[in-house]
């Protein structure tokens, strides 16, 4: 028997499948695919709170380097940079890196290092 040569074959991928479901399946696969990975926010307890408070004014006070931990739309990111404000009426954090000045939510930082 003759093999099919790989070139000729013409596969339609996912597309044939979807003839077989509901559009229903297909928007439940698709939340799904969206949501997979996504964290829910961290609740901090008083000591995490307390820990972050004085990182926050270390850091503050030396002009040091930090890496900033923060949740945001159900991921957890980390950017680098320097603290140049912390405005607690509007509850944000500025923190300066070679390219911008960023305001961060103080509720959505998680943790605070200082990079020696």
């Amino acid at each position: 028997m003759e093999r099919p040569d790989p070139s000729r074959i013409r596969d339609r991928g996912r597309i044939k499948w979807t003839a077989m479901m509901l559009p229903e399946h297909v928007a439940i696969i698709r939340d799904y695919i969206a949501n997979d990975g996504k964290v829910k926010k961290p609740v901090l307890d008083e000591w995490d709170l307390r820990q972050l408070e004085e990182s926050i004014g270390l850091a503050l006070a030396q002009r040091a380097e930090i890496k900033l931990k923060y949740w945001y739309e159900g991921d957890i990111l980390t950017r680098g940079g320097k603290i140049t404000k912390v405005d607690t009426n509007r509850r944000r954090l500025y923190v300066e890196d070679p390219f911008d000045t960023t305001a961060y939510p103080l509720d959505c930082i998680i943790d605070i290092s200082i990079i020696d």
